[in-house]
């Protein structure tokens, strides 16, 4: 984002202060001409000059509460910059000159702000007391001919881009026409705003003598830190070549060398090396070291057999299956730099191991408590076995009895397994399951003794009893409900039997089934024509009714007649009557003169109640279920012999992290997030970068992390880390590997510290040490773990550990735009124009270095810059003023504290990287 333009102005008035024409006892006075006008026979006009007196500063007895917006360095700081000038931003743009008695041209400002130590005066209150002999040492700090560079007014625009502007005070302490001084490091120092003029409009200083007071509107005490700030510190480090830096040379003592007869020297890197590849090892090295290596006989006594002498250690050996010669193991074990690198590694191991072991222990967790239950469900399935083979039931019966109360908690994608088997579609009541059904329907009591009814109280089976109430009972038979014999009425009156009235026979379940979906419901207009009787109508041309005959019309008519009544049986008994009848072409002249009396109701009424009473219940949904198979479905999901029985998963799925693969003695892969370099650097900071204590201070150095230093060392440490577990009996995979990560570089897209290698276990056999196939890298990382390191000795970034740190291709002007380190989706970090560390460490609080993910040999393509943490607005101390800085906008121009970037060739760096001598 572009910086808001910045605005200076000498200082600003009033319309009213700007119209001062002198002063009178330190009050500017302002004439003012009255034009008077008398009304009246004779108007008379005159003009009268007044002179009005504004307030001098004699009259101010202190400021508005938050007059002051910002004072810089803020109150109590104990880390001021030593060149930065101390200033004080107001609110209001003219308050500095609003009392000022100057009525010319520079305007001095009536408020000052001193800066000055504990030693040199004191504020109570509102005044400023001056220690004895100090008041000059002081004040002459602040010549009061320069006082119109004291102050000055600033313009910036607003988020709206209008103009807002503000006054601001410096602190113009050691600022002098004759150079700088700047402030003493390390120092209590007071701030305060005083006066400037007296009560008669005087200066209170400048002349022969000082006062030993002053007016105080407003101070701060603040601390500064060590001498020198960000542009001092970064300017002054300086490139340095490697001259053996990063590099170690090992004596052995029992080799020689042929060319000088003394101990072969052996030449090895640390974690961090020169950008030179390392050497291979002399050959003499190597048979040494194969001759160590061979295991020595001792000489038993005559008739017993030889046994092998302990030799070295064997590095590799818990990942890999005896005899396996895998070509790392080789390296590893073969080279007396790598096994001095491992041994390094079991040596931290050892020293650190209170740590780690902690680590471990609190990963692991609740692990006893998982292992006690793997212990009890390990002894539960073997009784469970056991009773199941010697008491599980061979009847079905008898086995629904005993796994019905399970079946309640055993769940399904539609409930549990009990709610389906019991549903509305089985005659299975849902009791028939539970325990307190194998309570009462047990064998041998009262309530099952002659439950079938047979007259020798015989016990029904378990079987039998499941059969029932899984059975579909059908309904009774009809019972004719007539309160009399209607034949013998009609006989004795010489009638037709009703029988041969009516077409008799039933009503059909389908039409019964239809007109019950309408009972309750209030009878309209509306829905027997648009609902019952078309579907009525439907039913009536179906081949299943054939023989029931009925006139849908006559139907309707009958229903509608019940007006608003709730439809029930009997309105539906007498409408279908009615419609049989007309079916039939009977009439009331067909009843032999019956029509309108008392008989023929009679008659109608007794066929509706027969025809009430015949009607054959609705369909019977239900179905029995198959219990058989039922019985064999819960005795196959039960069977603590099948693999992962519901009893094993659901102990599984109550321990986090742990996969039952079998109920023996379980080990807990470990793996601790822990960037081991600072274990090395705790411990042995030689080893992480030999040579670091002899780096001069400011100075800037080009390395490279050494992957195979960093395989072996991590081989060491998870050897003794995994030794160490072992022997306190930590159940822990004795294949894992527990320590992945040396540097911890974090992946800012997940917030995950990364491994540097992958698990030994899975490292390819047949590649050596520290290949980039061991490694944790990128996709389309063509160098591996082999990174850039840029090494720093200096307190630049102790003082400012915000420093932005860089790479970057870009070239003279370009780098004046500052960096871009957003990086696309899969975009290789070679392709960028500007990269960051992917990380940094401090070995001293003023060595620190930082790593960047490109090829060492690719370094003279790029520029390492640092740049200056954003800060708020400051002033600097240590530029000389001149004569021609005349007022306030003058200094705070020259003086404004600009942006630090510095860049260092890549070019240069690199050579220097690669002079190791």
């Amino acid at each position: 984002m572009d910086e808001a333009p910045l605005t200076f102005y000498a200082h600003q008035q009033t319309r009213l202060t700007a119209l001062i024409k002198r002063t009178v006892d330190g009050r500017g006075v302002v004439p003012l001409t009255l034009h008077l006008k008398k009304k009246g026979p004779a108007e008379e006009e005159g003009a009268r000059t007044l002179d009005v007196h504004l307030a001098g500063p004699g009259d101010v007895t202190g400021l508005q509460p938050g007059s002051v917006i910002l004072m810089a360095p803020p109150p109590f700081a104990r880390d001021a910059e030593t060149t930065k000038l101390v200033h004080v931003d107001l609110r209001a743009s003219d308050l500095p000159w609003r009392y000022s008695p100057d009525h010319g041209r520079p305007i001095r400002p009536w408020l000052a702000l001193l800066v000055g130590t504990r030693d040199e005066f004191s504020v109570a209150g509102n005044r400023l007391t001056f220690a004895p002999g100090k008041a000059e040492t002081v004040l002459k700090a602040y010549p009061f001919a320069h006082a119109e560079r004291w102050a000055h007014v600033q313009e910036t625009p607003n988020e709206a881009g209008e103009p807002r502007r503000i006054a601001r005070l410096l602190g113009l302490r050691g600022q002098s026409l004759d150079g700088p001084s700047g402030l003493i490091p390390q120092t209590e120092y007071i701030a305060a705003i005083v006066g400037t003029f007296n009560e008669c409009g005087e200066p209170r200083w400048g002349g022969p003598t000082f006062p030993d007071t002053l007016p105080v509107y407003h101070s701060w005490t603040f601390w500064t830190g060590e001498e020198g700030d960000f542009e001092t510190l970064a300017t002054a480090i300086q490139p340095r070549a490697a001259l053996g830096l990063g590099r170690v040379d090992l004596h052995l003592p029992r080799v020689n060398d042929p060319a000088t007869g003394k101990p072969l020297l052996l030449s090895m890197r640390g974690a961090i090396g020169a950008l030179e590849n390392e050497p291979a090892p002399p050959a003499l090295a190597t048979a040494d070291l194969a001759a160590l290596q061979t295991p020595a006989i001792d000489k038993p006594p005559p008739g017993h057999p030889s046994r092998t002498i302990i030799g070295l250690p064997d590095y590799g050996r818990p990942w890999l299956k005896d005899g396996d010669l895998a070509e790392w193991r080789k390296d590893l074990n073969g080279d007396h730099r790598l096994r001095g690198t491992a041994g390094l590694g079991g040596w931290i191991g050892r020293e650190a191991q209170e740590d780690l072991v902690g680590a471990a222990v609190q990963q692991m967790g609740a692990l006893n408590a998982a292992l006690q239950r793997i212990a009890q469900l390990a002894m539960g399935l073997e009784v469970a076995r056991t009773l199941w083979k010697r008491r599980l039931p061979a009847d079905t019966g008898r086995r629904l009895r005993v796994f019905g109360p399970a079946t309640a908690r055993m769940e399904t994608s539609a409930g549990s397994v009990q709610a389906a088997v019991t549903g509305a579609d089985s005659p299975l009541p849902q009791a028939f399951l539970t325990s307190a059904a194998m309570r009462v329907l047990r064998r041998g009591t009262a309530r099952t003794r002659g439950a079938d009814g047979k007259p020798d109280g015989s016990y029904r089976s378990a079987g039998a009893l499941a059969d029932a109430a899984n059975r579909v009972v059908a309904p009774p038979a009809p019972v004719p409900a007539s309160p009399f014999d209607m034949d013998g009425v009609a006989a004795a009156m010489g009638l037709p039997r009703p029988d041969d009235l009516v077409v008799t026979g039933p009503i059909p379940p389908q039409v019964w089934n239809l007109s019950d979906r309408f009972l309750g419901r209030i009878i309209d207009d509306v829905w027997p024509n648009n609902e019952f009787i078309p579907e009525l109508r439907r039913l009536l041309g179906e081949d299943e009714l054939a023989g029931f005959t009925c006139d849908a019309t006559i139907v309707l008519r009958r229903l509608i007649s019940h007006g608003h009544e709730p439809a029930s049986r009997a309105i539906f008994c007498e409408a279908l009557l009615a419609g049989r009848l007309e079916a039939a072409h009977l009439s009331q002249g067909d009843l032999g003169g019956m029509a309108g009396t008392d008989a023929f109701s009679e008659v109608l009424t007794s066929q509706i109640g027969c025809l009430l009473s015949s009607v054959v219940p609705p369909i019977d949904q239900r179905r029995p279920r198959n219990l058989g198979l039922l019985v064999d479905r819960i005795s196959e999901m039960l069977d603590p012999n099948r693999p992962r029985s519901p009893g094993w998963r659901r102990v599984e799925s109550t321990i986090q992290g742990l996969r039952l693969e079998a109920l023996g003695p379980q080990e807990m892969p470990v793996s601790i997030e822990l960037p081991t370099w600072t274990l090395l650097n705790r411990h042995d900071k030689e080893w992480l970068l030999p040579g670091v204590g002899a780096l001069e201070k400011h100075s800037v150095i080009a390395l490279k992390t050494n992957p195979r230093f960093i395989a072996a060392f991590l081989a060491g440490l998870n050897s003794q880390f995994l030794a160490e577990m072992h022997w306190r009996n930590l159940p822990v995979d004795r294949t894992c590997t527990p320590l992945l990560q040396f540097w911890g570089q974090l992946d800012y897209a997940t917030k995950q510290q990364q491994p540097d290698i992958h698990p030994i276990s899975k490292w390819d056999a047949g590649r050596p040490l520290g290949d980039k196939s061991h490694q944790w890298t990128r996709p389309g990382d063509p160098t591996g773990r082999e990174d850039v390191v840029i090494v720093f000795r200096t307190d630049l970034f102790r003082r400012y550990p915000g420093t932005l740190v860089y790479l970057s291709k870009r070239t003279g002007d370009a780098l004046k735009l500052g960096p871009d380190l957003r990086a696309a989706k899969g975009e290789a970090p070679q392709a960028r124009t500007d990269l960051g560390p992917i990380y940094q460490g401090e070995i001293e609080p003023d060595i620190v270095f930082f790593a960047f993910d490109i090829d060492p040999d690719t370094l003279e393509q790029y520029q390492l810059v640092l740049d200056e943490p954003p800060a708020g607005l400051r002033f600097r101390n240590n530029e000389p003023l001149a004569s021609g800085d005349t007022n306030g906008a003058d200094v705070a121009f020259k003086c404004i504290d600009r942006h630090t970037r510095v860049a260092f060739v890549g070019s240069h760096l690199a050579a220097l990287g690669l002079t190791s001598t």
